[in-house]
């Protein structure tokens, strides 16, 4: 009997499941308008957004760590240690991102000269154009009066007073960004295959692909010049030690030779034991010679075929792709949650109805 109540009562409930969803979709269908009114509402906002949204061009480039540079391969682990980057292959690609978006590379770029829309001027003096600065500071006239109408006129960093030092970091900023506002150069890491992407987006064409270029250079340049600063050491260093240790041998066979003319035929102990001494030290010092003798060559050939510690793979070109307005899936997107919005307020509001009722 027990059994038969519970069966009913889940028929019951069934059944009211039924008959709530019909009532909501009754209400649902009785307010066709109201999704009507939302859908084009949003679809328009939407598509408002996306009419005013500018075009924004994309440069990217792709390059990786070359670890095995030639015969100075086995130097690579030195020199970067020698500027902060030693340690394994994978840090090394996340200190070269680091690197890359440091004062010191971002400032040699932002101070290079490039023609963008027709004028040739510093990077800096370009961005303040693009990113329509001057209109901001205009704005702030009477905190910063100083930065109205403001140029670089000369990249001498060191010597750039208060209000140029301001300007700058604001340009390294805007660059590489902060932890709340991305910058508009990007780094991105392929742990896989070690192959490091960089990105430049703004909305300019030119000034993206070329400014993207020139950070690159300058990361590749710094690279480049240290490789070469240490290699040199390296070789300058063995070459000394081999200088000094030619010395040494031509000094002790000098004076094995006199004991040996002094004693003639006779044997002495004393000139005997000083004898075999010069002897042991001579085949040491034989030895150690053609280690650095075969270090001298592998030194300076690696100097003759040095390879860039940066390999390009895949530079910027014309033209770059670009973002378009995306008027039609604005509106259909809007469209979308438009009527999602009024699912919710129509449910809701008839719930509040229904509850008030009782």
């Amino acid at each position: 009997m027990s059994n038969e109540n519970y069966h009913d009562k889940d028929e019951i409930s069934l059944k009211e499941l039924i008959l709530l969803i019909q009532t909501y979709l009754k209400e649902l269908i009785r307010n066709w308008w109201l999704f009507i009114i939302f859908g084009f509402l949003f679809a328009g906002i939407f598509a408002y957004r996306a009419y005013n949204k500018p075009t924004t061009y994309t440069a990217e480039l792709t390059f990786m760590l070359n670890e095995e540079s030639g015969a100075g391969g086995s130097l690579l682990s030195g020199l970067m240690g020698s500027f902060g980057l030693g340690g394994g292959g994978e840090s090394n690609l996340y200190k070269i991102v680091a690197l890359s978006r440091s004062r010191e590379i971002l400032g040699e770029a932002l101070f290079k000269k490039a023609t963008i829309k027709g004028k040739k001027d510093y990077f800096a003096n370009h961005l303040i154009d693009e990113f329509e600065l001057h209109e901001k500071w205009e704005e702030k006239a009477e905190e910063h009066p100083e930065k109205v109408g403001f140029y670089f006129k000369n990249s001498d960093i060191e010597n750039f007073d208060r209000v140029h030092n301001s300007v700058f970091l604001s340009l390294i900023g805007l660059t590489r960004g902060n932890d709340y506002v991305d910058g508009i150069l990007e780094a991105e890491i392929d742990d896989a295959t070690g192959i490091l992407k960089f990105k430049m987006v703004s909305e300019s064409e030119e000034l993206s692909l070329e400014y993207l270029s020139t950070i690159y250079d300058e990361l590749k340049n710094y690279y480049e010049v240290k490789s070469a600063e240490k290699q040199q050491n390296n070789f300058n260093i063995i070459s000394n030690k081999a200088d000094s240790l030619a010395s040494l041998v031509s000094s002790t066979e000098y004076q094995l030779a006199q004991i040996k003319d002094r004693s003639g035929n006779i044997s002495l102990a004393v000139p005997r034991l000083k004898e075999l001494q010069l002897e042991k030290n001579l085949y040491v010092f034989y030895e150690q010679q053609k280690e650095l003798i075969k270090n001298l060559e592998i030194a300076h050939l690696s100097l003759l075929t040095a390879t860039p510690l940066l390999q390009d793979i895949d530079l910027p070109i014309y033209p770059l792709p670009y973002s378009s307005k995306g008027l039609i899936s604005g509106i259909i997107i809007g469209g979308l949650l438009g009527g999602f919005l009024c699912f919710i307020f129509v449910i809701v509001r008839k719930i509040y109805r229904d509850t008030l009722a009782a």
